[in-house]
């Protein structure tokens, strides 16, 4: 019952009473909306003009939107031919046996037939400057107005083709304004640059207010100071540090969503069963072996994962894929909540050198948060997702490795007393920490990533290319392990998501067109590691260090 309270709850009464049917109660999926299962499924290919794209987005936002009132509704899925999209739509009819209808491209012309059907009412006009934010605000207003938006240029071709007329121009009001008028999602805020279409339809869907960060009256600080404790930033901000510093201050997290398509109908109807990612047989520790972990960054992207991550030749893809252990991290509670169907994907394909750890679910820095009692909440309402899907452990974000972050360490554990073991990241370069290991209160281990493998234009002692990372491992495992303590002989290494190397002589053969990343990267500097370091997994290092 968390989910959505605040908005969906005076929502559903205002939508049932004017469709002249009950409020439905809307269960919990812990943020997320709980959708119903919709009859059917229309199917539309994506337009190549933006401001069509954006009133198909809005559109589709609001179909999903009025099943909270009525499933006889059907969703609008969104067609923009891409391998990972069509294979999601298969999944998730597949799954709940959802009838799926193509329509016609014409955009407009589906707007009128969703008007027919009582699901839109009007629309709000917006400039189609994409320095004025009227964009985002007129796809705030979409959801509690029930309407689309039209930018300035296309207002003349959207009146002539349905019979609806302009319930508010965005380009007329402020912040200030929109919420004085308007309650919005204390769980969830959209932040979206006005020059993207994409998941505008999940903003409206959610009933979010819809803002843009780093911009004079973009209506980012106002957004946050609304949300609950706990709650997530949709979409992407500009500049990553001080969007991702300032929801952290506000005690919430960011998703990044910024070119999801279709979120919204792959979240609806009731989650499945979750089942649990295969269990690796536990490493047992022969007292002389140096443990490492590679582990691939950006897993809190959601958007990445539900994209190009599945079908890159240097990530999922990667041909050599399950050749040695290596570590992916997931959004846990955010793709098994939201996205069902593709995380049953994940792990129907892993094989059975994929680890899994919950990454940054959601992106936020832990140590700033406003207060241990937020931090907690947020915690408390993610990890216990993971958990439910077997991944145990959680790599987290700070601003700074110190004795500060002790607090926030205790926080943690306390909210959710069955994590294995975290594992933190700095911003930037990752591995501030290079190695170091503390304990909570509670005992659990806090190892530091030791170097990570990131292309910067040099090599350092926290970051470096392939053969300096085996290099700097190679050094810190020089010697026999016998009689060394197991916490030090345990490390892992970030593998930066979009870091590139010029493949070496000796690379060619797993290159893609001259080039390591990713998952290549790992296995070349695993080829140059010494043979008394075995590579495992960020579930065996948690196992080791417990």
């Amino acid at each position: 019952m968390h989910a959505l309270f605040s908005f969906l709850a005076t929502l559903t009464l205002l939508l049932a009473a004017m469709c002249s049917v009950p409020a439905q109660e809307t269960p919990s999926k812990g943020i997320w909306a709980d959708f119903p299962l919709p009859s059917s499924l229309w199917v539309q290919d994506e337009p190549g003009d933006f401001a069509l794209r954006v009133l198909q987005r809005t559109l589709s936002g609001l179909a999903t939107l009025a099943t909270l009132s009525s499933n006889n509704t059907p969703l609008l899925w969104i067609r923009p031919g891409l391998v990972p999209d069509d294979r999601w739509r298969t999944l998730f009819t597949s799954r709940t046996g959802v009838p799926t209808q193509n329509v016609s491209s014409d955009v407009i012309a589906l707007v009128q037939q969703y008007a027919a059907l009582g699901v839109v009412r009007g629309y709000v006009v917006y400039s189609s400057d994409t320095d004025s934010v009227s964009i985002n605000i007129a796809t705030s207003l979409c959801a509690p107005l029930s309407a689309v938006a039209v930018a300035d240029t296309l207002v003349s071709a959207f009146e002539a083709g349905t019979v609806l007329t302009q319930l508010a121009d965005a380009r007329t009001l402020s912040y200030a304004d929109l919420m004085a008028a308007h309650t919005f999602n204390k769980d969830i805020l959209t932040d979206l640059h006005t020059d993207q279409a994409y998941n505008r339809d999940m903003a409206v869907a959610s009933g979010t207010l819809v803002v843009l960060d780093g911009a004079a009256g973009g209506g980012y600080a106002e957004g946050l100071a609304t949300l609950n404790p706990g709650a997530s930033v949709i979409g992407y901000g500009a500049d990553e540090f001080e969007f991702v510093s300032a929801a952290s201050r506000a005690g919430a997290g960011a998703v990044a969503s910024d070119w999801t398509s279709n979120w919204a109908v792959l979240s609806s109807g009731p989650s499945p069963t979750l089942e649990p990612f295969p269990q690796r047989i536990p490493v047992q520790d022969d007292g002389r072996s140096f443990y490492v972990a590679f582990v691939l960054t950006d897993g809190d992207n959601l958007q990445w994962e539900l994209n190009d991550f599945s079908t890159g030749s240097f990530w999922w893809a990667a041909p050599q894929r399950g050749t040695i252990p290596l570590t992916w991290g997931i959004p846990a509670s955010a793709l098994a909540l939201s996205t069902p169907d593709a995380l049953g994907w994940y792990q129907s394909t892993a094989s059975s050198n994929d680890g899994f750890v919950n990454y940054a679910d959601a992106y936020a820095y832990i140590d700033i948060f406003p207060s241990s009692a937020a931090l907690s909440t947020f915690v408390a309402s993610r990890q216990s997702t993971a958990h439910r899907i077997g991944v145990h452990s959680a790599v987290v974000f700070t601003n700074s490795w110190n004795s500060r972050n002790a607090t926030a360490y205790n926080t943690f554990v306390a909210a959710d007393p069955s994590v294995q073991a975290i594992f933190p990241l700095q911003y930037s370069s990752y591995a501030a920490g290079e190695g170091a290991l503390l304990r909570t209160r509670s005992n659990v281990p806090v190892l530091s990533a030791k170097i990570s493998l990131w292309n910067l234009g040099r090599n350092d002692t926290q970051f470096g290319d392939p053969a300096h990372v085996a290099d700097v491992l190679n050094s810190w495992a020089s010697g026999s392990g016998r009689g060394h303590a197991l916490q030090n002989r345990v490390a892992w290494v970030p593998v930066h998501a979009w870091s590139t190397f010029a493949a070496p002589a000796d690379a060619q053969e797993i290159a893609t067109n001259g080039q390591l990343g990713g998952y290549s990267a790992a296995l070349y500097a695993s080829r140059k590691l010494a043979p008394g370091i075995k590579l495992v997994t960020l579930d065996d290092i948690a196992s080791l260090l417990n």
